[in-house]
């Protein structure tokens, strides 16, 4: 009574079914559906791939014939005919590099698509193949990952990984000064991957090196403070790079096992993996780089290919010490502006919000991976480097001890502060005087008004000591004392007098500008020991003055 699948196989092309053929096979489906009262779908599968029709389009013929024993000459809807051989049209689709058209043609002269199979029917069977494997075959791997789907990451708290990537800026610029040969500049971007935030940023002239990341690392862990306050920057968990050479590299890998930072590296071809910093320099390339002169879309791979190299004249083109300036102001903005994928907040705000605690790391390792080294005269006023003067009470102590030169280290954006070295040693860490503390300020302000009277008691004495002179001499000759020059009256001699000093703001230490003044000068250092620090403070709660020349204050 059942039949079997074998017993209503054809004979013959499997690919070119005739007439006879689907009678044949649709008589036989025909008997199995009165058997069985229904046909088993492996059979109808079967039976449709040896007719080179879709399984549907097989069931609809078997209605019609059960209903009009008559066979449709040809199939309603050729786009729906089985492939016999899918795989095989899927191996020509790759080799013709996603070219529907030649793909058609080369199976047809193979032999192996169906009779009535035009090449619209091909091409929108093709269309129901996966869409990353179309893209595949156009574009290959890197195409695909761009049409697959993909799970949101999680990170759980700010400080958890910052991500970092190199990018080739489509900007020309000049590396140095006017008249030089045009570059075009690579840009290292840190990023915290829980809120978005661009923690440092890095601009060369050359492809980045090991070093360069280091210093990099180092400035996004050294931090900086917002106008608000908020510290931005510590120790991340874990570092997220791909495997490039100048990030497996043994130098940066020595740093970060000093600094007990984890490593994680993306799959070859899969920046997604590191998509917030991806997004980012697209943000770059798309809000930045056009306003800037000497952007070109295509990049330096684009423009060398163009007869006509110079768009933009060479004396139109920025430095790159400007374009670094312009950055930094691009990045304050980008910290400060909405983003879509933190809930209406910017990344400023979302790390302010976080209150996962920032990990601290080693000053002393990250000083050490500070890339910029160089060597300073040290002058009686402070330390002068990048168009600024820096200064520190340990400078004075130094000069003292006749050291003329020292060493200094420096991270590229940090404009406000310098590490001091003598030799190989540390010694300070200068401030810039516009940002230097106020119980520094003050203690300058103290020496100097220490000096001023110390000046003025020393002329006093000089022109006592003049008069007494010019007396003496008369005396001798016998002038009449009548008219001997007046004598000045002596220097105030009083021990309780004190430098004056100008008012000292609530919440500063009186302690620590003494501290600070003792440490710029020895000699006002002795002349504020035992009780005079308590002198001084009733002295100065009594008839506070303000220094004349604080506005010329070092």
């Amino acid at each position: 009574m059942g039949m079997s699948v074998t017993s209503i196989h054809m004979t013959g092309s499997t690919s070119r079914s005739s007439i006879g053929q689907r009678r044949e096979a649709l008589e036989h489906l025909s008997r199995v559906r009165d058997d069985l009262g229904h046909i088993p779908g492996v059979v109808l599968v079967e039976v449709a791939g040896h007719l080179g029709v879709h399984p549907d389009h097989l069931s609809k013929m078997l209605r019609q014939f059960r209903a009009t024993r008559t066979v449709a000459q040809r199939p309603g809807s050729t786009y729906k005919k089985c492939l016999p051989d899918e795989d095989r049209a899927k191996v020509a689709y790759f080799k013709c590099r996603g070219v529907a058209a030649k793909a058609y043609e080369d199976l047809k002269m193979a032999g192996v698509l169906p009779d009535g199979l035009s090449l619209r029917g091909f091409q929108r069977r093709v269309n129901e193949w996966p869409e990353a494997l179309r893209a595949c075959a156009r574009g290959g791997y890197r195409e695909m990952v761009k049409h697959q789907y993909f799970n949101v990451e999680h990170v759980p708290y700010r400080g958890y990984a910052y991500g970092t990537d190199h990018t080739k800026l489509p900007i020309r610029v000049l590396p140095t000064e006017r008249g030089a040969q045009p570059i075009w500049p690579w840009l290292s971007v840190l990023v915290d991957l829980k809120t978005r935030l661009a923690m440092a940023y890095l601009l060369t002239a050359d492809t980045p090196n090991s070093q360069d990341n280091i210093d990099l690392l180092a400035e996004g862990i050294r931090g900086w403070y917002t106008p608000e306050g908020v510290f931005v920057g510590g120790k991340p968990e874990f570092l997220r790079t791909d495997r490039g050479g100048d990030y497996i590299s043994e130098a940066l890998s020595a740093n970060l096992i000093n600094l007990d930072i984890g490593r994680q590296f993306t799959e070859p071809y899969s920046s997604w993996q590191n998509g917030r910093v991806e997004r980012l320099n697209g943000t770059i390339d798309r809000d930045f780089a056009p306003d800037i002169p000497g952007f070109h879309p295509g990049g330096e791979d684009d423009y060398t290919r163009r007869a006509l190299h110079t768009p933009v004249p060479v004396t139109s083109l920025l430095t790159l010490e400007t374009l670094d300036r312009r950055l930094g102001d691009f990045f304050g903005e980008y910290n400060n502006r909405v983003h879509s994928a933190l809930s209406g907040r910017t990344p400023l705000e979302a790390w302010a919000e976080d209150d996962q605690p920032v990990a601290a790391a080693d000053q002393t390792t990250i000083v050490n991976a500070m890339s910029h080294r160089v060597s300073r005269r040290l002058h009686h006023y402070g330390i002068e480097i990048r168009g600024a003067i820096y200064g520190h009470p340990t400078l004075a102590r130094l000069r003292k001890e006749n050291v003329d030169t020292v060493n200094i280290r420096y991270h590229e954006h940090d404009r406000h502060h310098i590490e001091v070295f003598v030799g190989d040693e540390w010694a300070c860490t200068a401030s810039k005087s516009t940002v230097q503390s106020e119980h520094h300020r003050l203690g300058v302000l103290a020496v100097r008004a220490a000096q001023r009277r110390e000046a003025e008691r020393l002329t006093r004495l000089a022109d006592r000591q003049r008069v007494e002179d010019e007396r003496a001499r008369l005396r001798e000759e016998g002038v009449d004392e009548s008219e001997w020059p007046l004598l000045p009256p002596d220097p105030d001699e009083d021990e309780t007098a004190v430098p004056d000093l100008p008012e000292i703001p609530d919440g500063v230490d009186l302690a620590d500008v003494i501290d600070s003044a003792v440490a710029y000068s020895d000699t006002l250092g002795s002349s504020l020991s035992g009780n005079r620090l308590e002198r001084w403070e009733d002295r100065l709660s009594q008839n506070p003055q303000p220094d004349p020349d604080e506005e010329g204050a070092a």
